[in-house]
């Protein structure tokens, strides 16, 4: 029973230290520092509160709902109550803790974990690895007074060590660096509540430190004055009523400009259209110029044979110029050898008369009687004729009649040779089979005009000493009649002559086997031999006639004809090196005028292919300009509709210094602290408070450590320390 009266006791004794009398001071001005225990799930496990005296008296007085208090300052006792705090101190200033019973904060700040989509609870993350997003919620806790919610800001502060966390991001985050952590600032702004999403690398992960800042907001900008903006809007409004004038205008510009596109695109598509025919001309023109350019290249071939053809035109010349020279000589020793057959055959005519008359004496002379010395007369002239006429048969021997003819026949020769050549010649330079053959037909060139011309020029010059061979041909065709007599005459003397000569020969013998018994049959040899070299005469004294004749018209032939012609056939070979010089420039200026027309076709190619590319040029432009026409045509209407905004805005901007004043501060809302109490967050009924700050904090992850456990021996404690311990 005593003990039980003693236990009464002590109970009430400790009841009525719990509840502290009103003390008469009054109450000091104080901050407040508010920690809270949380856990990386943002679960609050224990709310501490720093209470700070500055420069306060030596007693003081404070409320606070706290479990138990702890003096921070000193060594003195604080007096503790169920709400109430006590304390005297000669400490300047003081502070002390004290442990709140509820643990409520103005917000609740959660965190959640998830390790490659899912949701990790923070001991179960610890040490694993993948893709981590960590999504932040702040809300108000309801259980508290929103005082602080609705005017203070959290700064969140989530520290991540490099180590474990790689690729750090979070849209709307601050992220910075201090040392191997890095460390990301997230800011809730009063009375909004917020949601982040953190995102990052996780390896053998192992969560930092959160810690949570609760301050006044404050702003760190000053704000403009408004009336600076509201001052002129007068001039604004005037400003705005220009505008919608201006803006009608416009609209009017912009119709006319619709009316112009319109008009160009018109225009444009007509060129367009137009650009199609152009091309196709251009390309007809090209497909002629390619067969011109094939006549071109054939003509160029063609002159290119052409000279050619002169080259061996001029040979010839030189060829037929040579042979009139070789044809000169022939003609000169024609008329020399002539000449002097003429001459020689005088001679025999002479020594052929003299032998006439002797055998006419001896004929008249052995119709007598002869005595010896008359034989021996007869005799003697009969071996002095014998001797005279082997001397005219060597004579007429030495004649050489083959070569005389073997060299008229070739001067005949060469004369059809030369006109039948020339005759070729002056048709090859005819200016109309030259175009003909160049196919050239109505050319307009100047050059290849000027040089037919010139080709034509000593094609009739050809002609004319064409017509001069010609005389001399004709000349010696008439000749050669008379130089045929010659050979006939000669072939009869030649027969004659071997009559005689068979004669004279027996005659010889039988002179040199004469004997007085046979004179009758020397006279009959005698007649007979006379009577045949009569013939022969005759024959002799025609065929040397026909020599003096042949003579004379081979001298006048070689003087007037074949000089002159030689004199023109060398004139005539000096022109045609001018001809071949010039149809040379006319090779060459075709073949310039040939490259030249390549390059023209080159270029016809670049401007068809460039006046393709100008068409589809023109096809975009024509489309793009049609866009544009509509475009304008929809500006247009836009336009009109312009125009009814601004005399809208015209109409509603009357009241506008206030409706922009009111939107400014409406704008500026956010940024403006609201104005309000401060009050204690201890305790409601605490006065004077100077500053109310929150401080969330939680314990970083570390790796497992072996640690010994150390036994603390505990002195023994009391039975007033036993019973205070129920109430732990």
């Amino acid at each position: 029973m005593k003990r039980i009266v003693s236990l009464a006791i002590a109970i009430l004794l400790l009841f009525s230290s719990a509840v502290l009398a009103q003390p008469l001071i009054a109450l000091p001005q104080k901050e407040e520092v508010v920690y809270a225990k949380m856990n990386p799930s943002g679960h609050v496990e224990e709310v501490i509160i720093v209470n700070a005296f500055l420069g306060q008296g030596r007693e003081l007085f404070d409320y606070g709902n706290y479990t138990e208090v702890l003096n921070l300052t000193d060594t003195s006792t604080l007096r503790h109550g169920f709400t109430e705090v006590y304390a005297e101190t000669d400490a300047q200033d003081f502070f002390y803790q004290g442990k709140v019973r509820n643990n409520l904060m103005p917000w609740n700040v959660t965190f959640r974990y998830e390790l490659d989509g899912k949701v990790f609870s923070p001991e179960a993350l610890k040490g694993q690895s993948g893709n981590l997003v960590i999504r932040v919620k702040v809300r108000q806790n309801e259980e508290v007074n929103p005082l602080f919610y609705e005017n203070y800001m959290l700064q969140i502060s989530m520290n991540f060590d490099q180590k474990y966390f790689s690729n750090i991001e979070s849209e709307g985050a601050t992220i910075a660096s201090s040392g191997e952590t890095k460390v990301v600032n997230l800011t809730s702004l009063p009375g909004k509540e917020a949601d982040f999403i953190i995102q990052a690398k996780a390896k053998d992960a192992h969560l930092g430190q959160i810690q949570i800042a609760g301050l006044p907001f404050e702003l760190f900008m000053e704000l403009p004055d408004i009336s600076q903006y509201t001052g002129d809007l007068t001039q604004l409004q005037n400003a705005i009523a220009m505008i919608a004038g201006g803006v009608s205008e416009y609209v009017g510009g912009v119709g006319q400009l619709s009316d112009a596109a319109d008009q160009l695109e018109g225009g444009i598509g007509e060129l367009y259209d137009n650009l199609g025919a152009i091309k196709g001309g251009m390309e007809q023109l090209h497909a002629g110029r390619e067969q011109f350019d094939e006549g071109l290249r054939q003509y160029s071939e063609g002159m290119q044979e052409f000279k050619g053809g002169m080259d061996q035109l001029v040979e010839g010349i030189e060829q037929f110029s040579s042979g009139i020279d070789q044809l000169r000589e022939g003609s000169q020793g024609l008329a020399q050898g002539l000449q002097t057959l003429a001459s020689e055959g005088d001679k025999l005519v002479a020594g052929s008369q003299q032998i006439l008359a002797g055998f006419e004496a001896m004929d008249a002379l052995m119709s007598f009687p002869l005595n010896d010395a008359e034989v021996e007369l007869l005799l003697s002239i009969l071996q002095t004729f014998s001797a005279s006429f082997d001397q005219f048969a060597q004579t007429v021997d030495a004649t050489d009649f083959d070569t005389f003819i073997a060299l008229l026949n070739d001067a005949l020769t060469r004369f059809e040779s030369s006109m039948a050549r020339m005759d070729e010649i002056a048709a090859a330079l005819d200016s109309d089979v030259i175009k003909a053959n160049l196919d050239i037909s109505g050319s307009s060139n100047t050059q290849l005009e000027a040089t037919l011309s010139y080709v034509e020029h000593y094609r009739q010059k050809l002609y004319s000493e064409t017509a001069e061979l010609r005389a001399i041909h004709a000349s010696l065709n008439g000749l050669k009649p008379l130089v045929q007599g010659m050979i006939d005459s000669l072939s009869i003397l030649r027969d004659e002559y071997e009559v005689v000569r068979g004669l004279i020969s027996r005659l010889n013998t039988t002179i040199q086997a004469f004997n007085p018994e046979e004179l009758s049959q020397l006279k009959e040899g005698i007649q007979v031999f006379s009577a045949a070299y009569g013939e022969f005469h005759n024959g002799l004294e025609m065929y040397v006639g026909g020599v003096k004749q042949a003579a004379i018209g081979a001298e006048a032939l070689d003087k007037e004809g074949v000089a002159q012609l030689q004199a023109g056939a060398g004139e005539f070979a000096g022109e045609s090196e001018k001809i071949s010089s010039g149809v040379n420039q006319l090779a060459e200026g075709s073949q310039t005028l040939s490259d030249s027309h390549a390059q023209l076709m080159a270029g016809d190619r670049e401007l068809i292919s460039g006046m393709g590319q100008y068409e589809q040029g023109m096809g975009l432009l024509f489309s793009g300009f049609g866009s544009f026409s509509r475009g304008i045509g929809e500006l247009a209407g836009g336009g009109n509709q312009l125009r009814s905004g601004a005399n809208t805005l015209r109409n509603e901007t009357s009241n506008m210094s206030e409706q922009m004043k009111a939107k400014i501060e409406e704008a500026m809302g956010d940024f403006i602290p609201g104005e309000y109490e401060l009050v204690s967050f201890a305790d409601e009924r605490n006065t004077g408070i100077q500053k109310v700050q929150f401080v969330y904090l939680t314990q970083a992850q570390s790796p497992e450590e072996t640690v010994e456990e150390v036994v603390v021996e505990e002195p023994e404690k009391s039975f007033w320390d036993k019973f205070l311990d129920i109430f732990h």
